[in-house]
């Protein structure tokens, strides 16, 4: 019997700690830095973190083609209308929220007509990075972090120390 007992306080710590580090994984999932800029740049959404990563989930990036319907339910119709205008379309006969719900799912391929936000994004944020040019940045920063030279091989960033 006391055997059982023990056995099931290790099972119930066990099931805390998965249910802790899948908890924790969840969170950690990486909102796109493009959706982020363009959310906040048009006043989307708000600041806080999990909401980003509840509105940005699912959402067009360079690594995630298409948002889904549920995704353009949980915006506001205020914000829905603003993506609708911002692309230069009208929703006429839109009585309810499914309609411009269902309008800005339609036309969410479409390209926006703010032009000034690409003139706001530097160079480097309109460009797709490449993994070798990511290994690149990362040897770069390390170096100067560690006063190191670092050079990468294979997928593997290597530092030295500088020379005396």
């Amino acid at each position: 019997m006391p055997a059982l007992r023990h056995l099931s306080f290790l099972f119930c710590v066990f099931a805390v700690v998965a249910a802790t580090l899948v908890a924790r994984a969840s969170l950690l999932v990486e909102v796109p830095p493009e959706q982020t800029f363009l959310l906040q740049r048009r006043h989307i959404g708000s600041r806080d973190e999990n909401a980003l990563r509840a509105i940005t989930r699912g959402l067009p990036s360079s690594s995630t083609p298409n948002a889904t319907l549920d995704h353009f339910k949980s915006l506001s119709s205020k914000e829905l209308s603003k993506m609708i205008r911002d692309r230069d379309r009208d929703c006429s006969g839109c009585v309810e929220r499914r309609d411009l719900v269902q309008r800005a799912y339609e036309i969410q391929q479409l390209p926006t007509m703010d032009e000034r936000l690409a003139w706001q994004l530097t160079v480097s944020d309109r460009r797709l990075t490449t993994m070798s040019a990511r290994l690149d940045n990362i040897a770069f920063v390390t170096g100067a972090l560690s006063n190191t030279h670092c050079n990468i091989s294979n997928g593997t960033v290597y530092c030295n120390l500088p020379e005396i």
